[in-house]
């Protein structure tokens, strides 16, 4: 079973994340808005989805997507996602 000392930190996290949406992640944090702050558009966001699934071995549901409004709501549903997929099996 995984718990969160096996989880990757928000910032490792967001570090990969840009490299795979090409975002920097410099000055990042929890409350920064991902359409707002980040100026990511529907083309990032799928983007963004697609390193979930495939990299991070995180299922994002499809009516989950539009709740995805800030860096750490990114964060948290990877670590939730990834904590009880672990759990589950």
């Amino acid at each position: 079973m995984t718990d969160r000392a096996d989880l990757i930190s928000f910032e490792a996290f967001w570090a990969r994340a840009g490299d795979a949406i090409g975002v920097s992640p410099a000055g990042l944090e929890p409350t920064t808005r991902l359409s707002a702050d980040l100026d990511l558009d529907s083309l990032h966001m799928v983007e963004l989805i697609v390193f979930l699934e495939e990299n991070m071995d995180c299922d994002v549901p499809e009516d989950l997507i539009p709740a995805l409004i800030t860096a750490d709501d990114v964060y948290t549903h990877y670590v939730t996602r990834t904590t009880n997929t672990v759990r589950r099996r």
